[in-house]
C-alpha cells in the first residue's frame, strides 16, 4: 500500500478536509503497515528500509543489523570524501566495563593505506592486531585463498603459509626468535637466532639449528652460525649425496688450511684399476731429475702480507719445472695425475635485461588523512595514494568449465500488490575480478664467474710417490 497522507484542507473547517474519521483511518492504516514491515515489533528499534537509504549522520545500531538475505541481496556502504575514513566500528565501551572498539573499514589509522582494515583501536589513536587487504604505505595484502593464506598477493595457494614477500621474525636483543618444525606436538627442528647478548662490534644474536628427540625433546645444537666472525660449527658428519661426484673448493675458492686428525683415505681397490705396470727407463729419469729440483720457497702472497723476512719457508718444486723435466724425457705431463691444471674464474657484476610480469597499476590522485607521530606529537597529515593496481571483470566457470549464473535483483517499472515498485530476479553471468598483467624489461646487475687464467698444482701423495721410484733407481745403481 502506498502511504495514505492526510488532506488538511485549506482554511478552517474546509469542507474539502478529511472528516476525523477518515483522518483516523489513514492513519491506523499507516501504523498497521509499518508494524507489519517490522514483523510486529515494537518498539521500533530495527527499521528494514528498501531501495536506497542516506543518512547524513551516526547511525547507532543497539542489536543486529541484517543487509540481505545473501551477499547478493545486499549491501551496506559508507560513502565519504577523500578526507576522511570510513569505519565500521563495535564499540564496547557503551555497554560493558571492557575497554576498546573493533573497527572495519577504511581508516586513517593506517600509515596512509587505502586498503580493506580490520584492527582493534584499543581506545586510542595507534591501531593493532591489523588485517589488511592492499598494498598501500606498509601494509600488505592478507587474504585467505585455496585453502591457504597468502600474504603480499591475492593470487590462490596451495600451500598453507605463502608469502609473496620479506618474512620477517623480530625481537629485542637477548631474545631468541624462532621458526620451528614439529610432528603433532612434539617438536622436531628449531631454525633461530640465539639469545646471546649484542655487546656492539656484530656480536650476539647467533644462528643456531636445532635437533629434537621423538617426545620433543632437545638433542643437541646441529649448527652454529657466529654472526661476528662468520664461523660455522656443525655437530655431525657431513657427507656427500652424490658417491665421487663433487669437490671440496676449487681453484678459485680454496681453503687455506685444513686442520684433520688423520690424514684423508683414498681408494686404492685393486678391483677398480688396471695391473701396476713398472715404470719405465725415461719415467726413472725424469723422476731421479724431479728429486734433484726439490728446494726452499716462500709464497708471494705471504711476502706481500709479512715480509721476506716473516714469510714462512716451504719446501718442494714448481709445477712448471716439472713439466719442462717431464717433457725434456719425452714424456706428455699431462697423462700424470700428479700434474693439475684448472681454470680460475673472477667474479664479475654485468647489466643483464630481463623480462617482469606484474600487475598493470594507474594513478590514484586522491589523498587520505592519517595521524603520524611527528617528533613524539600526533600530526593529522595528507599523503598522497600509490597507484591502483587494475583488474578486468571476467565470466566464473565452474570446474567443467561451464558458466556460472547468479541471481540479480533489480527494481521494475511495474507496481506489486501494495503499490510498490516490484522487484524482479534474474539470472546473470558472474563475474569476477582478475588481475590485468603486463610486461615490462628492467635491467639488473648479476654477478657472473669469468675465466681468469688457470692454476697449476700437485697431487702430492702422487708425485712424492713418482720421485721416491727415481730415488729408489739411484739407492739400486750405488749398490750396484
Amino acid at each position: 500500500m502506498a502511504r495514505q497522507s492526510l488532506n488538511f484542507g485549506q482554511f478552517d473547517n474546509d469542507p474539502s478536509a478529511d472528516k476525523a474519521r477518515e483522518g483516523a483511518a489513514k492513519i491506523e492504516a499507516n501504523f498497521v503497515e509499518l508494524y507489519a514491515a517490522m514483523g510486529g515489533k515494537a518498539p521500533l528499534v530495527s527499521p528494514a528500509f528498501t531501495g536506497a537509504s542516506t543518512f547524513g549522520g551516526p547511525v547507532t545500531v543497539n542489536a543486529g543489523l541484517q543487509i540481505g538475505a545473501f551477499a547478493t541481496s545486499g549491501q551496506f556502504r559508507m560513502l565519504g570524501d577523500n578526507s576522511i575514513g570510513r569505519v565500521l566500528d563495535f564499540d564496547f565501551t557503551q555497554i560493558s566495563s571492557q575497554s576498546g572498539e573493533w573497527r572495519f573499514g577504511r581508516g586513517t589509522n593506517t600509515s596512509g593505506s587505502t586498503a580493506l582494515v580490520v584492527y582493534r583501536a584499543d581506545g586510542t589513536s595507534t591501531a593493532d592486531h591489523r588485517l589488511a587487504s592492499g598494498t598501500a604505505g606498509t601494509i600488505a595484502a592478507l587474504c585467505r585463498n585455496g585453502g591457504g593464506l597468502s600474504v603480499g598477493h591475492t593470487a590462490s595457494v596451495a600451500a598453507t603459509l605463502d608469502v609473496n614477500a620479506t618474512a620477517l621474525i623480530r625481537g629485542a636483543a637477548g631474545t631468541t626468535r624462532e621458526l620451528r618444525f614439529g610432528t603433532a606436538g612434539a617438536l622436531r627442528w628449531n631454525l633461530r637466532a640465539n639469545a646471546s647478548a649484542e655487546s656492539g662490534s656484530n656480536g650476539g644474536s647467533n644462528f643456531e639449528l636445532l635437533a629434537y628427540d621423538d617426545p620433543g625433546a632437545g638433542l643437541r645444537t646441529q649448527l652454529q652460525i657466529i654472526r661476528a666472525s662468520g664461523h660455522a660449527v656443525y655437530f655431525g658428519n657431513w657427507t656427500c649425496g652424490t658417491d665421487n661426484g663433487f669437490t671440496l673448493g676449487g681453484a678459485s675458492n680454496r681453503w687455506s688450511v685444513v686442520y684433520a686428525g688423520t690424514g684423508t683415505i683414498n681408494t686404492s681397490d685393486a678391483r677398480e684399476k688396471t695391473p701396476v705396470r713398472p715404470f719405465n727407463a725415461a719415467e726413472i729419469a725424469a723422476a731421479r731429475d724431479l728429486i734433484a729440483e726439490i728446494g726452499i720457497y716462500q709464497w708471494l702472497a705471504a711476502i706481500a702480507e709479512k715480509g721476506e723476512d716473516s714469510a714462512r719457508l716451504h719446501v718442494g718444486l714448481t709445477v712448471q719445472r716439472a713439466i719442462e723435466i717431464m717433457e725434456g724425457h719425452g714424456l706428455d705431463p699431462w697423462r700424470y695425475g700428479f700434474i693439475c691444471r684448472d681454470e680460475v674464474t673472477r667474479k664479475v657484476k654485468i647489466q643483464q635485461t630481463q623480462v617482469v610480469t606484474e600487475q598493470q597499476t594507474e594513478p590514484d590522485d586522491g589523498f587520505d588523512t592519517v595521524i603520524e607521530v611527528r617528533d613524539g606529537v600526533p600530526t593529522l597529515v595528507q599523503k598522497a595514494r600509490p597507484p591502483k593496481p587494475v583488474f578486468r571483470m571476467e565470466p566464473v566457470l565452474d570446474e567443467s568449465g561451464e558458466q556460472v549464473m547468479e541471481p540479480v535483483e533489480r527494481q521494475s517499472d511495474l507496481l506489486d500488490q501494495n503499490g510498490q515498485p516490484a522487484i524482479i530476479v534474474e539470472m546473470r553471468p558472474a563475474l569476477h575480478p582478475v588481475p590485468v598483467m603486463v610486461e615490462r624489461e628492467e635491467t639488473i646487475w648479476v654477478e657472473i664467474d669469468e675465466p681468469d687464467g688457470d692454476r697449476l698444482g700437485f697431487r702430492p701423495d702422487q708425485l712424492d710417490r713418482f720421485m721416491l721410484r727415481g730415488l729408489l733407481a739411484r739407492v739400486e745403481a750405488l749398490e750396484g
